[in-house]
Parts: C-alpha cells; sequence; structure tokens
C-alpha cells in the first residue's frame, strides 16, 4: 500500500510527499469559492502568490511583512482602509477603518451597523507559516468609497510598485510616480509619499546610504585589483580605532588614467561639486584634454567641505 502510494505521488512531480502531508504549491487560478476545501478529510492548502493577489481563509503566507502586504493591496484593490489592531510576533489582527472610527465613546450604541470586516492571522509552530484564521470578505459600512490618498497605500507598498522601474531609470520624477499611481491603482497620493517611496524603492535597488557606504573600502580594493596601477588613499578621523575606522578623506585614481595622462597636455584643471544624498560632502575632480581635446578624468576624492585642508590634501 505506501508503495502503490508513493508511486502514485511521485508520478506528477519529482518529491515524495506523504499522503498525510498534502500540499499544494501550484493551485492555479483561485478565483472559486471552493479553494479551501476539505480533501479526504485533510485540509487543503494554499499558500498566497504575489502574482495572484486574492485572499481566503485558511491561506499561508512566508512572512508577517507578505501578510500586511498583501490585505492593503486587497484594501487598495477595494478600495478601502483599514487599521492594525495588533501585530506581535505571532499574531496580527486588523478591522475595517470605519468600525473603529465610528466606535461610540458612549454606552449610546449607534444607529447604523459597525462594519464586520476583518482579518486575523496567527504564526503557526507546525510549518513556521503565518496563516489567516478569521477572514470577513466583504464590508458593510455606510463609508462613501476612498478616493483620495488612501492611507492603505503607504510609501513601502508604493515602492514596491515601482521597484521595476527603478531599477531601470534610478532618477525616476516623482511627479511620474504620481501619475503611475493614478492609472494603475487609482489613488491619489502626496507629493511627500511618492518621494519617500522612490527612496525606499532605490534602497531595495541599491542598498541604504549606510551599507553602501560601509562597503567602500571593499569597492576601492577591488578596482586596485582589477585595475593595475589604480591608487588608493585613505585619511581617517583620529577617533577611530582598529575595529571601526571613520574615514576624513578617500582618494582614487584608476592605472589607465595615469598612464593615459602622459600623452595628455601637461595641463591639469580641479573641481568639486556637492554629494547629495543622506551623507552630505564634496566630490574633487581632478581633469585633463588629450590631443583631440576631449576631457579626460584624472583622480577622485571625497570630502567634507572644499578647505584649504582637503584641497591640499587632495593635491600631494
Amino acid at each position: 500500500m505506501f508503495q502503490e502510494d508513493r508511486r502514485n505521488s511521485t508520478a506528477g512531480s519529482s518529491a515524495y510527499v506523504p499522503r498525510g502531508m498534502a500540499f499544494f504549491s501550484d493551485l492555479g487560478s483561485i478565483d472559486d469559492d471552493d479553494d479551501i476545501e476539505e480533501e479526504d478529510g485533510l485540509e487543503r492548502i494554499v499558500t498566497f502568490t504575489e502574482e495572484n493577489n486574492n485572499i481566503r481563509l485558511h491561506m499561508r503566507f512566508e512572512s508577517k511583512q507578505q501578510l500586511s502586504r498583501a490585505v492593503r493591496m486587497w484594501s487598495i484593490n477595494h478600495n478601502r482602509e483599514f487599521r492594525v489592531i495588533e501585530s506581535k510576533s505571532n499574531t496580527w489582527f486588523a478591522k475595517c477603518k470605519s468600525s473603529i472610527e465610528r466606535t461610540p465613546s458612549t454606552s449610546t450604541a449607534p444607529s447604523y451597523p459597525l462594519c464586520d470586516w476583518c482579518v486575523r492571522a496567527v504564526k503557526k509552530k507546525t510549518h513556521e507559516m503565518w496563516q489567516i484564521t478569521k477572514w470577513v470578505n466583504d464590508h458593510n459600512c455606510l463609508d462613501d468609497m476612498i478616493r483620495n490618498n488612501n492611507t492603505s497605500l503607504t510609501a513601502s507598498v508604493i515602492s514596491r510598485h515601482i521597484l521595476r522601474r527603478v531599477e531601470d531609470d534610478p532618477g525616476l520624477k516623482v511627479k511620474n510616480i504620481l501619475s503611475s499611481v493614478k492609472e494603475n491603482l487609482k489613488v491619489d497620493v502626496s507629493y511627500k509619499k511618492a518621494w519617500y517611496a522612490r527612496r525606499k524603492a532605490i534602497e531595495l535597488v541599491f542598498g541604504s546610504w549606510e551599507a553602501n557606504f560601509s562597503e567602500l573600502p571593499q569597492y576601492l580594493d577591488a578596482l586596485v585589483q582589477s585595475n593595475p596601477g589604480t591608487v588608493v588613499e585613505w585619511s581617517h578621523h583620529s577617533d577611530s580605532s582598529d575595529r571601526v575606522k571613520t574615514f576624513k578623506y578617500v582618494f582614487w585614481a584608476f592605472g589607465p588614467a595615469i598612464e593615459a595622462f602622459h600623452m595628455c597636455r601637461p595641463v591639469i584643471c580641479v573641481d568639486g561639486t556637492h554629494l547629495r544624498g543622506e551623507y552630505k560632502g564634496k566630490l574633487l575632480v581632478a581633469v585633463t584634454q588629450d590631443a583631440n581635446n576631449h576631457i579626460l578624468p584624472i583622480a577622485y576624492a571625497i570630502v567634507d567641505e572644499k578647505t584649504i585642508s582637503s584641497w591640499s590634501w587632495f593635491m600631494e
């Protein structure tokens, strides 16, 4: 009997799953109401997928972040708002925003029913996934449909929406984000929220400012290893230690540019520009011209300010 069950279960799958642990990782469309059902006395398992943002009772999520994001997108698509009532390490509970705002502070009952919409999920110890244990699919509140700046559409959700566009164009303009959100999600958001969404998307794609600056030594060391003749110099603050070093200035010049300088005009021009981002500073650059009057950058430096001290260190 065991061998027969094993042959049947492995016929369409490369891995054997015992009959008592039925798991459906690919269910296709889950638009029907019978997606969550019992089969042979066992609960049929449905795992949430980003491609199909449907939510059902007993649905599983890989993390609380994925659960929260899914509920937010569901609310945005249905033009509704909600508030998180409870968010703990093993429990997550949210209710319709109108049912919270209209809860009377006195014993006098309201003349209209409060909205029943809510969702509760817990983290199961058996499979370490978040699973919906209560799901009211429909809103019965009397609120008008939300039109502008839906609070369910946070900057984090928008950042996921524009992620691929930021990958292609890190300089994506905020006005383009506003129009994209309006066209695709049918929601008006503030300029500030769109700006923060772009910032979050850039961090998701390229990493945070702190992480990138902390990797600067490894990056410059890789440049030295891959470009023979490249020169890198550091100037650290006096309070730096062997374990933690805070740089004051950093200089680098590519080996091929140093070699090319010998065939250029013996004139060097220097200038500096502002660094924009979380960490302010100045970028100093030294350039020259070749025989065709083309600009050749020779050396670079990151400093705190354009002062006599920083310029002197750069020129040395």
